[in-house]
């Protein structure tokens, strides 16, 4: 909790401090990483960050919010296509999990 105020307030090198040794000492837990993902591309160090993701998803990290930062990542390094294709499957995971949510099941 403390890392998201952290970044709220604008300090993303405490944030980063945190969330590293936070994952250092969890590795199991991907929201730890997602903050160290967070905090790097608050800090505009996109190549950093995309290095994280690609940590993360090898965790299982991999949702809805993963494609979102992804997707941010990429097109801060003007890689258009690969932000683009990010992007996508960002709104198709939503779709599903409200189709999901309207069939009853979870999403």
């Amino acid at each position: 909790m403390l890392g998201a105020l952290f970044l709220q307030q604008g300090m993303p090198e405490r944030a980063l401090a945190l969330y590293a040794a936070l994952d250092a000492e969890e590795p199991a837990r991907p929201e730890h990483l997602r903050g160290v993902v967070l905090s790097l591309s608050r800090m505009g160090r996109h190549e950093q960050a995309l290095q994280a993701l690609d940590r993360l998803a090898l965790a299982g990290g991999v949702d809805a919010r993963f494609h979102l930062i992804r997707a941010q990542t990429l097109a801060h390094l003007d890689r258009t296509d690969e932000a683009a294709s990010s992007m996508r499957a960002y709104v198709d995971s939503q779709a599903s999990a409200e189709t999901g949510a309207l069939q009853g099941g979870s999403p």
